[in-house]
């Protein structure tokens, strides 16, 4: 740690510590992203997968296979 009058200003790090920081947050990103989905879907906001999917195959015009 660098500090510069008394206050850290800087802090290095080995490079498999950091990769696993940033996966950590990589994970902890996906699991809220994850439970605000789920959140919203309990709140009643989704629409169900056939639905939309009809909906699109109809905007672009695709022929159900």
């Amino acid at each position: 740690m660098l500090t510069i009058n008394g206050k850290a200003e800087l802090i290095v790090q080995d490079a498999s510590a950091y990769q696993e920081m940033l996966d950590t947050l990589d994970r902890a990103e996906a699991i809220a992203g994850i439970q605000r989905g789920l959140d919203s879907v309990n709140r009643g906001e989704g629409k169900p997968a056939e639905e939309v999917f009809a909906r699109l195959r109809k905007k672009h015009k695709i022929r159900a296979g």
